[in-house]
């Protein structure tokens, strides 16, 4: 028979399931031979019917030699005379004989036709011991009948067949079986899988988003708060009032800077004067009291720009 073919590939290949069901139901029987019309099934079994005369023929001759081999290693199963003829004619059936002993064996035979209904005795009680070993083999516990061996091996043979066929079904059965078990198990894994990574990957990329989000929106929302706050303490800071009065004060210093700065271009134009007109001494007295004035003028500025 056809080896199995799982059911994904079939519905995978249309074309393939096709072929493949047409052979099993078509061409093929289910033991693998092929299936026949009318008349070549009819051939077929006159072919068979002359196959098995020849095979039941071949093997009465076959059973006969085998006894004959048996009465020649027999001590007690024919008188002496009897025996050497035996064993002569078993070893021409056995191909042991050569040709320059044809004549030999010839007249052996010719004894052994005229004794045949002693040797045949003989035989029939050695197969009748073969054929009770065969009983005892069918059935140890209740020996069928010599009468019965054939229908009790043809029997068998028929419940061998029957329960071959059957096992071969039911491997094919439990092939699909274990490749739909595969399928599910493989599913299963892939949905374990899945929910796996969903509850752990999954819930923590969405929560650390929410979470990354949520803190997002609350800076947001504090830069927003902290302008406003801002605006208000600058708004309170720098009102218009307080922006008037250091608009107002920084005039003031200007003109007192401007002021200074004439005192101090009028006692460098002094000193200038001292030089070209004065003693030493008094050059001297003038220049520690120009020095004096000068120092506390730049004392003045410094505390204007600090203040400023």
């Amino acid at each position: 028979m056809l080896p199995p073919v799982t059911p994904a590939v079939l519905k995978a290949n249309p074309r393939f399931e096709a072929l493949y069901r047409d052979l099993c139901n078509n061409k093929l029987n289910k033991d693998g031979t092929t299936k026949l019309n009318e008349k070549a099934q009819k051939d077929c079994d006159i072919t068979t019917h002359d196959l098995r005369k020849l095979r039941i023929q071949a093997a009465r001759a076959d059973i006969i030699k085998h006894g004959l081999n048996g009465l020649a290693i027999s001590a007690d199963a024919l008188p002496d005379e009897l025996q050497e003829n035996v064993e002569v004619l078993s070893a021409f059936l056995n191909g042991e004989v050569s040709k320059e002993d044809i004549e030999t064996v010839e007249m052996q035979v010719e004894v052994l036709r005229g004794n045949a209904h002693r040797i045949a005795k003989a035989l029939s009680t050695q197969l009748q011991r073969d054929s009770d070993t065969l009983a005892r083999i069918v059935d140890p516990s209740n020996p069928p009948q010599v009468t019965q061996l054939a229908p009790a091996a043809r029997s068998i043979k028929a419940s061998t067949h029957d329960l071959s066929e059957e096992l071969a079904s039911y491997r094919l059965s439990l092939t699909h079986d274990a490749v739909a078990v595969h399928a599910v198990q493989r599913e299963i894994m892939e949905t374990s899988i899945r929910l796996l990574e969903q509850s752990i990957c999954g819930l923590v990329a969405r929560s650390s988003k929410a979470k990354a989000e949520y803190l997002a929106l609350m800076a947001e929302g504090m830069a927003k708060k902290l302008t406003l706050k801002q605006g208000e303490l600058l708004s309170q800071v720098y009102s218009s009032a307080f922006r008037e009065t250091l608009s107002n004060k920084y005039e003031e210093l200007e003109l007192e800077v401007r002021a200074i700065k004439r005192k101090i271009e009028k006692a460098v134009r002094a000193v200038e004067a001292y030089g070209k007109e004065g003693t030493m001494r008094d050059m001297a007295k003038e220049y520690a009291e120009l020095k004096a004035e000068t120092d506390r003028v730049k004392e003045e500025i410094a505390r204007l720009e600090d203040g400023r």
